[in-house]
């Protein structure tokens, strides 16, 4: 495992999903147990479970990752037919587009966080940004909203109003939005968007400012950039990826792409591109299309090196680092899971199930706002939390009389000697 980059997990409208090893081009696993699969449905859970949502049920279904076989609980059970699923780098949240509403969940519990109802048509994306604590949600009405979860959900189910506002409202695109992606530095980078309606949009998340909308011949269907952001990929209807070079950046709002700004378009498909993915040392791009396929591309030389056929149109590429759990028999999880809480569930006794192989005595990170301050008061009165305050003050006691004695040593004047 050690020389291999990534995994790819492969899924079709059919319900089959795949993991493979592009390199070589081998399936590792063959997740069983579906009958459908929408695009933008199908997300890896941490290091530890695959989630899918099948079109024509109301539940996301769960696979360890080193097993082919859907567990038989916990069921993560929504409140409809989900449209899009998106999960934190972390596997710390879950959220779930059903009918225009984003449910938004910690899977380590259950929690139903919130319910957020800003959306007036149906969710078509859900990305969350690469800090973990932003998401973007794109809508069939061409909107797109980006998220602050610590202000944009409440902490208790009860108050589930829908009233979450969104950090920023962009409502540029005239068509439905198809794909999102955004700069690895999350709300400190860029966001990424392509429409039915031709356009490709260049957002600022540090202000919620538009930096570039570019028109082009065709309806796009997918989007990635490149490592450094100077080279976009765009999916078409027309089966092509195309590649529009940033560098360098046009000094117009609106810009429709000249020939100097269009490298050879990667041509092979015969329908529609539905799904875009660029390995990490960035010499692959992954391309899945309705007519069943998904090409491996060698982006410097632009040819196919390897083809995936599968049984129905491409609903999802997904790149991840190889976790040990895809290849252990005996699965390991590093994370706490249970079933979600139907909306209107309310919780009493509010938990935090976290696994470790060490004692924790306390959780910095879950003092904010999405936890009450009463859940740490028997925590703060550990013991070794009272040794390590006092430990510290004793070591700035020395601190100060050792300042205090190399000034005295170093000012005070010294006796001449005749």
């Amino acid at each position: 495992m050690g020389e291999w980059k990534e995994v790819v997990f492969l899924s079709d409208e059919a319900g089959t999903i795949q993991c493979v090893n592009p390199r070589i081009g081998t399936v590792l696993k063959n997740y069983r147990g579906l009958s459908s699969v929408k695009k933008n449905c199908v997300a890896v859970l941490g290091k530890n479970y695959l989630l899918a949502a099948e079109s024509s049920k109301p539940i996301l279904s769960v696979w360890e990752l080193n097993s082919e076989q859907q567990l038989s609980g916990p069921k993560l059970t929504v409140a409809g037919k989900p449209s899009a699923v998106g999960v934190s780098p972390s596997g710390a949240y879950c959220a779930v587009a059903v009918e225009g509403k984003i449910y938004v969940n910690q899977p380590n519990n259950g929690a139903l966080l919130g319910v957020l109802t800003k959306h007036v048509l149906g969710v078509t994306k859900i990305l969350f940004l690469g800090d973990g604590a932003h998401f973007v949600s794109c809508g069939e009405n061409g909107a797109v909203y980006v998220w602050n979860i610590a202000t944009a959900v409440p902490f208790r189910a009860e108050a589930n109003d829908g009233s979450g506002e969104p950090l920023y409202s962009f409502n540029h695109h005239a068509l439905p939005v198809t794909d999102a992606c955004a700069s690895s530095s999350g709300i400190k980078g860029r966001l990424y968007t392509c429409s039915l309606d031709q356009t490709l949009k260049i957002y600022n998340l540090r202000d919620g400012t538009l930096l570039l909308n570019v028109t082009f011949e065709e309806s796009l269907t997918a989007i990635r950039h490149s490592i450094l952001e100077t080279v976009i990929y765009l999916g078409t209807t027309q089966g092509q990826v195309l590649r529009y070079s940033l560098d360098p950046l046009p000094r117009t709002l609106n810009y429709q792409p000249a020939e100097r700004d269009s490298l050879a378009p990667f041509e092979g498909h015969t329908k529609a591109v539905t799904s875009l993915e660029i390995s990490f040392d960035a010499f692959l791009l992954f391309s899945g299309s309705e007519d069943g396929t998904v090409s491996v591309w060698y982006i410097p030389s632009g040819q196919v090196i390897r083809v995936f056929t599968l049984k129905a149109p491409i609903a999802s590429i997904i790149l991840t680092k190889p976790y040990k759990n895809i290849f252990t028999p005996t699965f390991k999880a590093d994370a706490a899971f249970e079933g979600f809480k139907r909306p209107g569930t309310t919780d009493e006794d509010f938990t935090v199930n976290v696994i470790s192989k060490e004692t924790i005595t306390a959780i910095d990170y879950f003092k904010s706002r999405l936890v009450p301050e009463e859940c740490f008061e028997e925590v703060e009165k550990e013991p070794a939390v009272e040794e390590l305050k006092e430990e510290l003050a004793r070591t700035k006691k020395k601190n100060h009389e050792l300042y205090q004695f190399a000034m005295k040593t170093l000012l005070e004047p010294r006796p001449r000697k005749d």
